[in-house]
């Protein structure tokens, strides 16, 4: 089990699309799988905070921040 992040959803619109980018991400970073399932659902929860499929789209250092935090619960 992966801890989940929390957030106020406004817009699911890209979600999916957002989770396999930051999975990717993970994967050509050179992280293990586990660790890129965890960036796609960062990626996919972030997306939802804004309206449209690009509004919400994070950056890699937001990514890596909520990664951190993520990995530090567990």
């Amino acid at each position: 089990n992966l801890p989940i992040l929390k957030v106020d959803a406004i817009d699911t619109v890209g979600a999916g699309d957002a989770f396999h980018g930051g999975v990717v991400y993970g994967l050509v970073s050179g992280l293990p799988f586990k660790e890129a399932v965890r960036c796609g659902t960062i990626c996919g929860a972030l997306n939802c905070t804004a309206f449209g499929a690009r509004t919400g789209m994070c950056n890699e250092p937001t990514l890596l921040e909520y990664l951190k935090k993520l990995q530090q619960e567990g």
